[in-house]
């Protein structure tokens, strides 16, 4: 219950960053509006971070363990490889992917990703990111995290 409250919240959080924030980001397509939602756990650690991001460089990070959240814009300039690595992923024939099996201590990763009205959600874990052709897109966003880490 304490999980789906922080992310309720941080969900809120994101949708009020998005209605302060700008219409668009300068030199930003209107057709380029973009969601990902990107949840990191497990490991050896039982980690459970999360992470909102939309195209105008809303941010909400989670780390639900740890019950803090971080809420704010990133620039345009942190923004930008996110949306390349999107456009590129969500042009392209990346399928869903899935975990490679079972893997106790393995770090799992799920994405949810709304581009341009096109959903698509991946389910990963360490074994089987390199191959999937989301491993871009979640290095970015774990460099993300680390960053700015929850408070």
């Amino acid at each position: 219950m304490a999980g789906f409250a922080l992310r309720t919240t941080a969900l809120l959080a994101l949708g009020m960053i998005g209605l302060t924030g700008c219409a668009s980001m300068p030199g930003q397509q209107e057709q380029e509006k973009w969601q990902v939602h990107y949840a990191r756990s497990g490991g050896f650690a039982g980690e459970q971070k999360t992470l909102t991001l939309n195209s105008q460089g809303g941010v909400v990070i989670a780390d639900s363990r740890q019950g803090k959240w971080l809420m704010r814009n990133l620039s345009p300039a942190e923004v930008r490889p996110v949306a390349a690595s999107l456009r590129e992923l969500m042009s392209g024939s990346t399928g869903a992917g899935s975990p490679a099996g079972t893997c106790a201590d393995c770090l799992h990763y799920k994405l949810d990703i709304v581009w341009k009205g096109q959903r698509q959600q991946a389910s990963l874990d360490d074994r089987s990111l390199a191959s999937s052709g989301y491993a871009p897109l979640v290095n970015q966003l774990n460099a993300l995290i680390a960053r700015y880490p929850p408070q």
